[in-house]
């Protein structure tokens, strides 16, 4: 089943609605700012009863699993916009998600002009018809895949994969011990990673370049 959408209470409807299903698997979300997980965020002009049950479910997971991923939500979210900027309007909902259990990543310089929302055999594409990135969608289809035995369905499959290909680009976002909404990166990873960035010429030079600094240190003094 395919159902276009061009109105802003059906998007919604819908975002919502499987924001709230629940799977063994994760709902994976590629969003500007999730702004539907506060009502109170700015420019949320349709505010239905789902958003309420949304914003209170993940309250309630957040009381109860404070920052353990999986524990509570179950969801893997990338945001295409800077929760931590100083005039940032959506860091509440991040911050919201974060400690509802949630994994929340920001990939930061992209090019990406849709959203997504998947879930086991859902998915829903949407977009803004203008040529501005900062305003909402307000465009989409929602798809929801035959039983076709245990098959996996292409299209979900397709989006999935798009999905984790950005995902795996973006930096893991956490709450400091202020509340504030920081990069999880581990020192010693960001270095290991580094490393292999590095090719074996610029080792070379470098190690060169401390032995000769040694060298004319020791030659001085």
């Amino acid at each position: 089943m395919i159902e276009i959408i061009h109105s802003d209470q059906r998007l919604g409807e819908i975002g919502t609605d499987m924001l709230l299903s629940k799977h063994n698997t994760p709902i994976l979300v590629l969003t500007n700012r999730a702004r539907w997980i506060k009502t109170k965020l700015e420019n949320n002009k349709v505010v239905s009863a789902n958003h309420l049950e949304l914003e209170s479910h993940l309250e309630k997971l957040a009381s109860e699993y404070h920052n353990k991923i999986y524990s509570g939500y179950n969801a893997k979210v990338l945001l295409l916009k800077n929760p931590m900027k100083k005039n940032s309007t959506n860091s509440e909902a991040i911050k919201l998600l974060i400690k509802a259990g949630a994994d929340v990543k920001y990939l930061a310089s992209s090019k990406e002009t849709y959203r997504l929302l998947i879930t086991e055999n859902k998915l829903f594409f949407s977009y803004s018809d203008s040529q501005r990135h900062d305003l909402v969608v307000n465009k989409g289809f929602y798809y929801i895949c035959p039983k076709l035995n245990d098959s996996k369905d292409t299209l979900i499959e397709y989006y999935k994969k798009e999905f984790y290909r950005l995902f795996n680009k973006g930096r893991l976002l956490k709450l400091n011990r202020k509340g504030k909404i920081v990069y999880n990166d581990n020192i010693l990873m960001l270095l290991y990673s580094s490393l292999f960035e590095i090719s074996t010429k610029d080792i070379i030079i470098t190690l060169l370049g401390s032995i000769i600094g040694i060298i004319l240190t020791l030659l001085i003094f």
